[in-house]
């Protein structure tokens, strides 16, 4: 099960996405997932890795794709309301 979420001209650093998809990976029941931006090479990375979706093939450069590979469509929405958190709880001053 392929969930994305695009979450429109939200830039975050490389560094700050490789950690969160790191944190997602670690979740129970996910077995891939990616935190990038849609820029055209990381499409292909997308693409490659089996977590595109139409959603995702509609992000631009400016866009942040959060995209999980999970067990079930449960553990898919857990993985996504993680990464929603995880950002909340970096923009905290």
């Amino acid at each position: 099960m392929v969930r994305a979420e695009v979450w429109r001209s939200f830039y975050q650093d490389s560094v700050v996405l490789m950690r969160l998809a790191e944190s997602l990976r670690a979740l129970d029941g996910v077995e891939e997932a990616a935190a990038l931006m849609g820029t055209p090479a990381n499409q292909e990375i997308l693409a490659a890795a089996g977590l595109a979706t139409d959603e995702t093939r509609m992000a631009t450069p400016g866009d942040l794709i959060i995209a999980v590979h999970a067990a079930s469509d449960a553990a898919a929405a857990a993985a996504l309301g993680r990464a929603r958190a995880l950002v909340v709880e970096r923009r905290q001053p």
